[in-house]
C-alpha cells in the first residue's frame, strides 16, 4: 500500500488535449498550472545515476483522463515527465527545461520506420582506377582473388637501376646546394617552384643527359621527397582517403577510404632507418622535435592533418619500431548530402537537425573513436544562418564552413606562451557569438560551453562517449567535473556509431535524446529517446510518439504544430534534393541552405521545377 501512494505522490500526466496536470493523489478536478522556478541545485561533481527515459518517468496504472486513443501497438508509450504535483517538485529536486505546456504528437504520417537507401558495395566487382598526381601517380583499387579482399594499389612511374642510382645521386647534390629553410616556403606553396628550379640546374651543371620523359619522372621523384611526405605523398592526395597509418617497418601501410573502408596498399617502409628518418620529417613539418628522449610526436601539417607517431629507434617502447597515423584534413569536408547518401542519417532527421540549428538549439555529438562525429558536426554546422556570427574553437583545424562571419580559433600548445582550448572559449564568449562551435570537449573548457549554452549561445560540439551512461560519467567526472545541474543547458544528444553492415564499415546515428531537464536530487538527466537505428535490419524509426524540442519551438515561435512539421518536410524536400542531384560540395551545400533561408518559396519552386513538379 505504501508503494502504491508513493506512486500516486510522484505520479501526474498531462492532459494530451487541454494541456492540464492531474493530481492523481486526491483526484481532484485538473487546473491549469504553470512550473515553479527550479530549486537550487548542489554544484559539486557527482556520480552518475541511470538515465531516465522518457517512457520509464511514470510508474503504475494510467488513468483515464480522455478519450485519446492510445498510441498504436509499433511506438513504445511514452509519458511526459515525472513529479508534476507542484507541491512535492521542489522537495524532489527537479530542475526542467523550459518544457511546453502542449505535448503534440507526431503526425501519423512520419511514425514509421524509415529504410537506409543505400546498399553495400560487391567488392568482388570492384576494379577502379583514379589519378592522384597526374600523369605520374594513379590509385588502383582491385578486388584480389589471392587474398580475398580489397587492396589499394599506389601506380608511380617505374625506375630502371641506373634511373634510381642517377635519382640517388640528384637528390645528394640537391641537398648539398639547397637552403634547408625552403621547407619554410611550404607554407606560402613555393617550394615546388623552388625545388624543381634547383633540380634544373644540377640536371644542367652537372651535364646529366635526360630525355623529356626522363627528365620528368625523375623531377615527379624529387619533388615527391623534397616537398611532399615521400612514399605516402599519393596518399595525402587522395581525396577519398581519412585516416594512413603505418605501424612499422616491413609492414604495409594502411588507409581508411571513404567508400570501401580499410584498406591494405603497396606502400611499403623496407627500411628502418627510413622510417625513422620520415618521423624525423613529419616532427619538423609539423614543427615539432622528437628524439630517443621525446619520442612521441603529436602535431598538425602544414596541411591541417593530424599527426601521432612514435619514434622508436630502439624499439623500447614499440616492439615493431617508429609507427605513424595521420588523420587527413580535406579541403571537401564531407556534407549532409553525402551523409543522407552513405545512409548515415536520413534525410527527415536531417531536415529536423536543421529546424533545430536555426533555432538555437544546443546539440553535442557524441560517439566512439571514427563514428564521424566531426563529420557530423561539419554538416550540421552548415545549417547556421548565413548572417549569424560564428566562432569555432578547436585544437586542430578540421572544420570547413562558408560562413563569412565565421572566426575559427585553433589552440596552441607549447611549453610557453600556450594557449588552451579553455582559454580560447573564455575569449570567445566575450565577443557575444551568435554560435559557438567545439571541436571536441575534453576538460574544463565543458564547463565554460554549458556556462555560455545556459545564457544564450547555442553551442554545437562533440565528445568521445559510447552511450548516454558513459557520456553523463565523463561530464560530470573529472577532468570535465560539470555540475549535473547544467546538463539541463543541452537540447539534443546524438550518439553515432560505426558498424559493420554486409562487407562494408559504416557509420550510422545510433540515437538522438532531446533534454528535458535533469533530477538534481538523483542525478541524472530527464530525455526524450526520439529516434534510433535498428541494426538488425538497417532502418531508423521513431522511438517516441512526441518531440519535445519541436513543442518548444511551437511555443517559443507561437505557432501551430502542424506549421512545424510541414516546415520539416519542406525542408526534408530541399536536402532529398541535393541527395538526388548529389550537390555535395559544402560551399554549394551552404549557398542553397542560405538561399532557403532569404526565399524558401523560390528555392522550393526551382525544385520543383527541376523535377518537374507542379
Amino acid at each position: 500500500m505504501g508503494k502504491l501512494k508513493k506512486l500516486l505522490r510522484r505520479a501526474a500526466k498531462i492532459a494530451k488535449e487541454r494541456g492540464v496536470f492531474y493530481d492523481l493523489a486526491s483526484r481532484e478536478p485538473p487546473v491549469s498550472v504553470s512550473l515553479p522556478e527550479p530549486a537550487p541545485s548542489p554544484v559539486e561533481p557527482v556520480e552518475p545515476e541511470p538515465i531516465l527515459e522518457m517512457e520509464e518517468l511514470l510508474s503504475g496504472e494510467p488513468v483515464e483522463t480522455s478519450s485519446t486513443p492510445p498510441p498504436s501497438a509499433d511506438v513504445e508509450p511514452i509519458v511526459v515527465m515525472e513529479e508534476l504535483k507542484l507541491e512535492e517538485t521542489g522537495k524532489a529536486g527537479e530542475e526542467i527545461k523550459n518544457l511546453p505546456i502542449v505535448f503534440n504528437r507526431l503526425p501519423e504520417d512520419i511514425k514509421k520506420s524509415i529504410p537506409v537507401e543505400w546498399s553495400p558495395v560487391d567488392f568482388r566487382g570492384v576494379d577502379e582506377r583514379y589519378p592522384l598526381i597526374p600523369p605520374h601517380a594513379y590509385a588502383h583499387i582491385f578486388w584480389s582473388e589471392e587474398e580475398g579482399t580489397l587492396l589499394y594499389h599506389v601506380e608511380e612511374p617505374k625506375l630502371t637501376k641506373k634511373e634510381e642510382e642517377l635519382l640517388d645521386r640528384i637528390k645528394s647534390l640537391l641537398i648539398d646546394i639547397i637552403d634547408m629553410s625552403a621547407y619554410d616556403l611550404i607554407q606560402t606553396g613555393s617550394a615546388e617552384e623552388y625545388i624543381s628550379r634547383k633540380f634544373d640546374e644540377v640536371v644542367e651543371e652537372y651535364g646529366f643527359r635526360l630525355g623529356d620523359v626522363q627528365r620528368e619522372r625523375l623531377r615527379y621523384y624529387v619533388l615527391r621527397d623534397f616537398v611532399g611526405l615521400e612514399r605516402i605523398e599519393p596518399l595525402m592526395r587522395d581525396p577519398n582517403i581519412e585516416d594512413i597509418s603505418c605501424i612499422g617497418p616491413r609492414v604495409p601501410v594502411y588507409v581508411y577510404h571513404r567508400r570501401y573502408g580499410s584498406l591494405k596498399t603497396n606502400v611499403v617502409f623496407e627500411d628502418p632507418e627510413e622510417l625513422n628518418r620520415f618521423i624525423v620529417k613529419l616532427a619538423q613539418m609539423c614543427g615539432r622535435h622528437v628524439s630517443v628522449a621525446q619520442p612521441l610526436l603529436q602535431g598538425a601539417l602544414p596541411d591541417g592533418s593530424r599527426v601521432q607517431a612514435t619514434y622508436a629507434v630502439t624499439k623500447d617502447i614499440s616492439t615493431r619500431g617508429s609507427s605513424f597515423t595521420i588523420r587527413k584534413f580535406t579541403k571537401d569536408p564531407l556534407t549532409i548530402t553525402d551523409l543522407m547518401r552513405f545512409g548515415t542519417l536520413p534525410p527527415l532527421l536531417a531536415a529536423y537537425l536543421w529546424l533545430a540549428v536555426e533555432r538555437g538549439q544546443s546539440i553535442l555529438i557524441a560517439g566512439g573513436t571514427a563514428t564521424g562525429k566531426t563529420t557530423m558536426l561539419n554538416a550540421l554546422a552548415l545549417f547556421i544562418p548565413p548572417e549569424a556570427k560564428v566562432i569555432s574553437i578547436e585544437d586542430t583545424p578540421e572544420l570547413r564552413l562558408p560562413h563569412e562571419h565565421w572566426s575559427q580559433k585553433i589552440a596552441r600548445e607549447t611549453e610557453e606562451g600556450g594557449v588552451s582550448m579553455f582559454d580560447l572559449l573564455k575569449a570567445a564568449l566575450r565577443e557575444r557569438p551568435d554560435y559557438i562551435v567545439v571541436g571536441e570537449v575534453r576538460g574544463r573548457e565543458a564547463y565554460v560551453l554549458f556556462q555560455g549554452m545556459a545564457t544564450g549561445h547555442p553551442g554545437l560540439a562533440t565528445i568521445h562517449a559510447e552511450d548516454m551512461e558513459t557520456l553523463v560519467d565523463r561530464l560530470t567526472t573529472p577532468p570535465i567535473s560539470l555540475p549535473v545541474s547544467l546538463l539541463h543547458s543541452l537540447d539534443i544528444i546524438m550518439f553515432m556509431t560505426r558498424a559493420r553492415v554486409g562487407s562494408m564499415d559504416v557509420r550510422r546515428v545510433r540515437e538522438l535524446y532531446e533534454v528535458m531537464g535533469v533530477n538534481v536530487k538523483e542525478k541524472r538527466p530527464l530525455v526524450n529517446r526520439l529516434f534510433r537505428w535498428v541494426p538488425a535490419e538497417d532502418r531508423f524509426e521513431f522511438v517516441s510518439d512526441r518531440s519535445v524540442v519541436v513543442d518548444r519551438i511551437v511555443e517559443n515561435m507561437g505557432v501551430s504544430a502542424e506549421s512545424i512539421w510541414s516546415e520539416i518536410r519542406r525542408r526534408q524536400e530541399v536536402l532529398e534534393y541535393l541527395k538526388e542531384k548529389n550537390i555535395r560540395y559544402y560551399k554549394d551545400v551552404g549557398r542553397i541552405i542560405a538561399r532557403y533561408y532569404k526565399d524558401p518559396e523560390g528555392v522550393l519552386e526551382e525544385i520543383r521545377r527541376d523535377k518537374g513538379v507542379q
